[in-house]
């Protein structure tokens, strides 16, 4: 540990006489040194190399005491004659001494005067931050500072442990005179994320750099200490960070959710998030993505990143035709490749393969899987045209470029040919042409170009859903070779629809009660929708739409009894060889089927939970059926349609 000095009094230092000198006999001489530094070399593990280099090199002796402020140098060999060098040995004598000095150093650390007297009470255990024998503390009790004195190659690493000491006292002192508030009732999730967001930081600058915030995960509590004042304005900030949490969490399909959870998930989405000054942390309990930046701006911003990063796409349609391919070793390993590689999670559902996680690694999942499904033989290839969009320009508009693909290959034997559904490009030819015939068809593909705008004009919707606004925009489609399909909003936009609504959809108990037969009111996405009471038999509709159990079973319920006898067998025979095909279905998912005798083209059926009160999980699934319902309809070009009460 380092060598403890107390604070000297200023004393006159003794020189010897000259006649003292004169009467040793041999050679020997006074030099001036620094008091500190020839006080801590002296007492350092220097001080044996010092007098072993003056002993072995010049048969030199050095004497010292702690009042002097000068070293003896004195001869201690044989008797010296006239021929020696004296001047000559003084001088290497003292370049010796002076190379010792010379390695030493000393600094000098203000202390403020609150903390000085706690300094001088810990002064030992200052002492023994410092390896034995290698530094000496001295406190300067007229300029309130610390003096370190060491080798310079010492210095940096002593200094480093010095100051992080008087630091150490300094807080000490302070969380003596802070006040301290603990909660206890903040979720580990929010925890989390208060400590991933750096609560702590946030709010010293926006209150006292020597608030403290302590986070507790392990006894799930949240320990803050204020200067005194401060705690009133402290805890109201705190509780507006905490609702700013709930307000901007983002609710996420549970495979994205399990990707957030992992090493990889978290540093992407971390990375993605720290541009907007926001942290992030995965709420299991609520199946959410919960977020807080530095300020309420960016947590927004942060929840608008997250929306447009994370994402499911099902744009990947396939049919009964692809379950062989989908089955094989080759179809399994490319998802695991894809899923280490990637960072993203699928899953097949009936109509096509849904793909969850970050935006760029998800289009490229979708490419490589498409790839995969189209290239079945080397001189025989399929083109799937998923969106709707690609389908028309295919069909419409890329008639001409598709001869000219067909011509400009000719020599490879190419032919091309749209299949009767518009849903599928055919083409055949050699392996490099068919080869050709793909990069080509993507080509077009990327060419198509999508942009969104919102219709807030009133009464635009129903114009263009009228005859006169279709003619408009089929002139419009016509004359610059473009679609334009009106559409709803994304379920996204719908929820921040909802939450900004004075007047929400009611789907509970208390909203039958309100309506009467026949009432017609309409949505937050603008669907208009007639609550009516009628006969399943004479309702005339392009879709019905009824509960059904997870097991397909039309006889248990009533309304499924109902829709069962008015469509006939054939309703339930197709659900039983749906039941064989399909993965089992849960509590929010649906399907649908031909109509049987039904008066409509499709019959959508909901698997709905049992209804016990509409507390807020059963009427977030119901809500979703409805939001399902609505899409699926769209999907199948269903313009009116029931939903009988589910």
């Amino acid at each position: 540990m380092g060598t403890l000095v107390p604070v000297d009094q200023l004393t006159r230092q003794r020189r010897p006489t000259s006649a003292e000198v004169e009467g040793a006999g041999q050679p020997q001489f006074y030099k001036s040194v620094d008091k500190d530094i020839i006080n801590f070399l002296m007492k350092s593990n220097q001080e044996d190399k010092l007098r072993e280099r003056l002993h072995s090199d010049e048969h030199a002796r050095v004497r010292w005491t702690n009042e002097d402020g000068y070293v003896l140098i004195k001869h201690v060999g044989n008797k010296v004659d006239k021929e020696f060098d004296e001047k000559g040995w003084k001088t290497r004598c003292s370049e010796t001494i002076d190379s010792f000095i010379d390695s030493c150093t000393a600094r000098e650390f203000p202390v403020e005067d609150d903390i000085w007297e706690a300094v001088t009470d810990q002064l030992l255990q200052i002492e023994r931050i410092l390896p034995k024998f290698t530094a000496q503390v001295k406190l300067l009790k007229e300029s309130h500072t610390v003096k370190l004195i060491c080798q310079k190659s010492n210095m940096s690493d002593f200094e480093e442990k010095l100051r992080g000491r008087l630091k150490d006292i300094e807080q000490e002192e302070l969380e003596k005179k802070l006040e301290q508030t603990t909660w206890t009732h903040v979720t580990s999730e929010k925890l989390q994320l208060l400590q991933n967001a750096s609560i702590e930081d946030i709010l010293k600058k926006e209150f006292h750099p020597d608030l403290q915030a302590k986070i507790d995960l392990s006894n799930k509590n949240l320990v803050i200490k204020t200067p005194k004042g401060h705690m009133t304005s402290v805890m109201p900030y705190l509780k507006q960070r905490l609702d700013e949490i709930d307000q901007n969490a983002i609710a996420m399909p549970p495979e994205i959710l399990d990707i957030l959870k992992t090493k990889v998930g978290k540093r992407k989405m971390a990375a993605e998030l720290h541009q907007d000054g926001c942290a992030f942390n995965v709420d299991e309990k609520i199946k959410k993505v919960i977020l807080l930046g530095t300020t309420p701006a960016e947590t927004k911003q942060g929840r608008e990143r997250a929306r447009n990063v994370l994402v499911s796409d099902r744009n990947l349609s396939v049919s009964h035709t692809d379950t062989d391919l989908m089955a094989s070793k080759k179809w399994n390993d490319l998802c695991k490749k894809l899923e280490k590689r990637l960072t993203i999670r699928h899953k097949r559902e009936l109509t096509c393969i849904a793909i969850f996680g970050f935006k760029q690694d998800v289009v490229e999942a979708v490419k490589k899987m498409r790839y995969f499904l189209n290239k079945k033989k080397a001189t025989e290839g399929e083109f799937r045209l998923d969106p709707s969009i690609h389908r028309k320009f295919f069909n419409d508009y890329y008639q001409e470029e598709l001869q000219k693909i067909k011509e400009d290959l000719s020599h490879y034997g190419v032919n091309i040919s749209l299949d009767e559904s518009g849903h599928l490009i055919r083409f055949s030819g050699t392996e490099e042409g068919v080869k050709e015939v793909e990069e080509r068809l993507y080509i077009l593909q990327d060419d198509i170009k999508e942009k969104s705008f919102h219709i807030g004009t009133p009464g635009m919707r129903n114009f263009l859903a009228q005859d006169e606004g279709k003619r408009l925009i089929e002139t419009v489609e016509r004359e610059n070779k473009c679609v334009i399909e009106i559409t709803e909003e994304t379920e996204d936009q719908a929820e921040d629809d909802e939450s900004d609504s004075d007047e929400p959809l009611s789907i509970g108990s208390e909203g039958e009660e309100e309506l009467d037969e026949d009432d017609t009111f309409f949505t937050s996405e603008g669907k208009k929708v007639i609550w009516r009471a009628g006969n399943i038999e004479e309702e005339q509709a392009d879709i019905l739409v009824c509960s059904v159990g997870s097991k397909f079973n039309l006889a248990i319920g009533a309304i499924a009894n109902a829709m069962s006898k008015a469509a006939g067998p054939e309703l339930q025979e197709e659900l039983r060889k749906l039941k064989e095909t399909t993965v089992d279905l849960g509590e929010g998912d649906i399907i649908h089927t031909s109509p049987g005798n039904l008066p409509c083209r499709y019959v959508i059926h909901c698997v709905c939970c049992p209804w016990k009160g509409g507390n807020h999980e059963e009427e977030q699934i119901l809500r979703e059926l409805y939001r399902k319902c609505f899409d699926k309809a769209s999907e199948l070009g269903g313009v009116f349609y029931w939903v009988y009460h589910l």
